[in-house]
């Protein structure tokens, strides 16, 4: 009897000890991601990643000791993880730049092979990610609202190189906060509404206040950042997990509610931007001012996308030159040099093109092949959980932010650099990760 109870007392140490090293591994992949693009330096926050994925590979391997579950996602990213690295073996491209992608991408592999438990797991990174949004976008409106303040305190924590990005941005009424570029403090409040939205509202209005007030806040700070891709995606996003959430017998009144939320936070945020500001023009009547020319400028067949059409051409040239195996991981950059600036090159703004141009259709279709897969799994569980039961209600919204992030992750690759911007790379690796999770923890199919 003693040895029973030796031995079950044994078993709940060992799942507690692995509950929360499995939490803590999965806190500190999400503080690198949300960090590593703000003024803390590289090697801290990378430090957090591998610290993480060494927590997780002992708390899988050693604590629990049940062995590590592979599902058919993780084969297929294997199968594009191997091709990457032929690539960059085999064109001789091997630097430090990408050693550490391929440090990056190991990680968000890792991750997805380590991580498949219980929602509950996600709790405390779900709310990291929710609390560093509000933070981001409060920076942005420091920055706007005490520019002076900002320069001479928090500006001196970047690096010479972020320094200047950041206040060229500053004198087209675009406001970075704590962040190195204004498109990754748009990513961070996206995300933060993105939690928001998609968690559990109290019926009483009075009740969800504060819930209200932090999506007041960062979408004040996403308008400041003045990124219409992110705006226009983000809310494509919302609509389309919405509507694939809900009872079609209650289609048409949520959707009425969504359109009638989203249109009065606009509306409240442009009367208390243009009534409150001290200056000749608001930056956020600026900004949609900016969206309205973009849609004239869209239907009258004019190019909008900020010069990036020569972006583009180039990318299609280079993938019929090179049309196999691409002309090598990063080589983009080195093959367009004066296209948009004399001096220098640039990505693509298009991960698909990216992907074509430097991994040629070999690597684009290993890519494609795992994203479009999950996507399909999510998008078929968010139907499955779409059912009147306490025991899938927290499943339920894991599930919505992973659609949600997961849809803006596939439309902002149209236009910008996810495959290098690592905070955008795993942040839709945690995502996805939180469906592999559901298809192994609840076995849908069945």
């Amino acid at each position: 009897m003693g040895n029973v109870e030796n031995s079950l007392n044994s078993r709940l140490i060992n799942k507690g000890l692995s509950f929360n090293l499995t939490t803590i591994g999965i806190f500190l992949f999400t503080l690198y991601f949300s960090i590593v693009k703000s003024f803390i330096g590289f090697e801290l926050a990378f430090s957090l990643l591998l610290v993480s994925i060494v927590i997780l590979l002992f708390s899988c391997l050693v604590i629990n000791q049940k062995g590590i579950t592979i599902t058919r996602v993780d084969i297929m990213w294997l199968l594009f993880f191997i091709g990457f690295i032929l690539n960059i073996a085999s064109n001789n491209l091997i630097t430090i730049s990408t050693i550490i992608d391929i440090l990056i991408y190991a990680s968000a592999l890792f991750f997805l092979l380590l991580v498949k438990v219980n929602i509950d797991y996600y709790d405390s990174s779900l709310k990291l990610i929710k609390v560093l949004g509000i933070i981001y976008a409060c920076s942005a409106i420091f920055q706007y609202l005490y520019t002076d303040i900002y320069l001479s305190n928090v500006l001196p924590l970047f690096g010479e190189t972020e320094q200047t990005n950041i206040l060229s941005l500053l004198r087209a009424n675009s406001y970075a906060g704590f962040t190195d570029q204004t498109a990754h403090l748009a990513g961070y409040t996206v995300s933060g509404i993105g939690i928001i939205i998609f968690s559990k509202w109290k019926n009483k209005l009075s009740a969800n206040f504060l819930l209200l007030l932090a999506m007041f806040v960062l979408f004040i700070g996403l308008l400041l950042t003045a990124k219409r891709a992110h705006l226009i995606f983000m809310i494509i996003a919302i609509i389309l997990t919405t509507l694939f959430s809900i009872n079609n017998k209650k289609l048409i009144k949520e959707v009425m509610k969504l359109l009638l939320g989203i249109l009065t936070v606009i509306l409240l945020v442009v009367i208390l931007l243009s009534s409150t500001n001290s200056r000749e023009e608001s930056p956020i009547i600026d900004f949609f001012n900016d969206i309205e020319n973009t849609a004239i400028g869209f239907m009258e067949g004019e190019d909008v996308t900020s010069g990036r059409t020569v972006l583009y051409s180039r990318a299609w040239e280079l993938f019929y030159e090179n049309s196999i195996t691409g002309i090598g991981w990063k080589q983009f950059i080195n093959n367009s040099i004066g296209l948009i600036n004399s001096d220098r090159g640039s990505h693509p703004h298009n991960i698909y093109l990216q992907l074509l141009a430097e991994l040629g259709i070999i690597g684009f279709v290993l890519f494609l092949l795992p994203v479009l897969y999950v996507y399909y799994k999510t998008f078929r569980m968010l139907r499955i959980l779409n059912v009147e039961s306490k025991s899938f209600q927290k499943w339920k919204y894991g599930i919505q932010f992973s659609f949600f992030s997961q849809t803006f992750f596939i439309l902002y690759g149209i236009t910008g650099n996810l495959l290098t911007d690592y905070n955008f790379l795993l942040l839709y690796f945690f995502a996805c990760s939180i469906s592999l999770s559901a298809l192994v923890k609840l076995k849908p199919n069945n």
